[in-house]
C-alpha cells in the first residue's frame, strides 16, 4: 500500500497540470458580440447572455466585456452552455451585484454556471445584504472553466459562500483569487460536494470573514480535489477555523500552503472518513491557541502520504483513535503529535517511529 501511494507521488509529481487541464479554445468562426458601457452590442451581460439562443458544443459564443462597472443588483447571471464571458483583465472589468437568496442552493448565487461555459478576465463581486444565504458561483451537474479571475463576496448572511459545486460539478480553476470579507455566521471560500471535481493551478484564496460560527476555506465532501500551486487562508471564527476539510475525498495537492486562524478549535487540514489524501511539497500551519492543530486525521478508513510536508502549530498532528495511518516521508513537524503516523525512511521504504524532525530513530 504504501509503495503504491509513494509510485502515486512520483507519477502525479512528474506529469504535472497537463493531465487534468483541457483548456477551452474559442473556434474560428466562433459567434461574438460585445457588452459596454458605451458603444457595444449589449450594455449589461445579462442582456448579451439571453440573446443566445443556439449555442452547443459546435457553435459556441463569445461575449466580450469592455473595461467599467457592470451593476446587475439582485439579479442573477445564468451562463447558458457553451459560451465564453471574457472581460478586459480583472482589474479592469467588474461584475457587480447583492445576490442573496433564503436558501444556500443555486438560487442565491450572483452567477450560475452551465455545461462548457468559461468566465475569463473579469472580477466578480457579491455583496449581499444580511439573510439567509450568498454566494458569487455556483455550478451543478456542468462543467466550467474559470480563468484569470477574482470571486468576491462580502456578506453577513447566515451562510456566505463564493464558489459552490454542487452535484457532480466539474471546475477548473487557473490563475485567480478568491476572497471572502465580512461577519457572517458561516463562511466558505470552496465548498465541493456529491462527486464534484475541482481543479486548480495559481490559485490564492483568503476567507478573511470574521465569521461568529466557522470559517472555511476549502470544504469538501463526497468529492475530488487536485490543487496545484494554491494558498488557502481559513479566517479568525467565534466556534470553528478550518483551512482543508476533506471528507469521503480524493486528494491531492503539489505545492500548496493551508492556514487555520484563532478560534476554540483550529485545524489547517482535517481528513475524514474514506478520504486519501497524496500530498507533496506541502505546508500545514494553525496558530499556538490550545486546540490548534497543523494536520488532523479523524477516523479515517484509508491511509495516506505526505512527501516533503511542513506541518506546524500548537499540535502539529494528532490521529484519532481507530484512523489509518498517515505517512510521512522525509517530512518536517513542529509541535505536540500523537502516535498513529509513521515516517519514512526514503532510503528503505521502511516504516519508522517519528521524532521531532520526522527521521527515523
Amino acid at each position: 500500500m504504501l509503495r503504491a501511494m509513494m509510485l502515486t507521488v512520483a507519477l502525479l509529481s512528474t506529469t504535472g497540470l497537463a493531465d487534468f487541464y483541457v483548456i477551452p479554445v474559442v473556434k474560428k468562426g466562433a459567434n461574438v458580440m460585445t457588452v459596454k458601457s458605451s458603444g457595444g452590442d449589449y450594455s449589461s451581460p445579462i442582456d448579451a447572455m439571453a440573446a443566445i439562443k443556439d449555442a452547443n458544443a459546435t457553435n459556441p459564443y463569445t461575449i466580450v466585456m469592455g473595461a467599467g462597472d457592470f451593476d446587475i443588483g439582485t439579479q442573477q447571471l445564468v451562463m447558458k452552455p457553451y459560451v465564453r464571458l471574457v472581460g478586459s483583465g480583472r482589474d479592469d472589468t467588474f461584475i457587480n451585484g447583492a445576490r442573496v437568496s433564503v436558501s444556500g442552493d443555486g438560487s442565491s448565487a450572483l452567477i450560475r454556471g452551465a455545461q462548457g461555459s468559461t468566465l475569463e478576465s473579469l472580477s466578480v463581486i457579491n455583496t449581499p445584504s444580511t439573510g439567509t444565504a450568498g454566494t458569487v458561483v455556483h455550478v451543478q451537474n456542468a462543467t466550467m472553466h474559470l480563468r484569470d479571475l477574482v470571486l468576491s463576496q462580502s456578506s453577513d448572511t447566515v451562510q456566505s459562500d463564493v464558489l459552490t459545486l454542487d452535484t457532480n460539478a466539474s471546475v477548473t480553476i487557473e490563475s485567480a483569487e478568491i476572497l471572502l470579507q465580512g461577519a457572517p455566521t458561516n463562511g466558505r471560500g470552496v465548498f465541493v460536494k456529491a462527486g464534484s471535481v475541482l481543479l486548480a493551478r495559481d490559485l490564492w484564496l483568503q476567507n478573511a470573514a470574521a465569521a461568529t460560527d466557522s470559517a472555511f476555506g476549502v470544504s469538501a465532501t463526497d468529492a475530488t480535489l487536485r490543487l496545484f500551486a494554491t494558498t488557502i487562508e481559513a479566517g479568525t471564527a467565534g466556534l470553528q477555523s478550518k483551512g482543508l476539510i476533506a471528507q469521503d475525498t480524493s486528494l491531492f495537492c503539489s505545492d500548496v500552503s493551508v492556514q487555520s486562524s484563532d478560534a476554540t478549535i483550529s485545524y489547517a487540514l482535517e481528513l475524514q472518513g474514506a478520504s486519501r489524501a497524496t500530498m507533496e511539497d506541502v505546508t500545514f500551519s494553525a496558530p499556538t491557541d490550545a486546540n490548534a492543530t497543523a494536520v488532523l486525521v479523524n477516523q479515517t478508513t484509508v491511509s495516506s502520504v505526505c512527501l516533503h510536508c511542513s506541518l506546524s502549530g500548537t499540535n502539529a498532528l494528532s490521529v484519532m483513535s481507530g484512523s489509518q495511518t498517515l505517512y510521512l516521508i522525509e517530512s518536517e513537524l513542529a509541535g505536540a503529535r500523537t502516535s498513529g503516523a509513521q515516517c519514512v525512511n526514503s532510503e528503505t521504504n521502511a516504516s519508522e517511529q517519528l521524532n521531532e524532525e520526522c527521521q527515523p530513530l
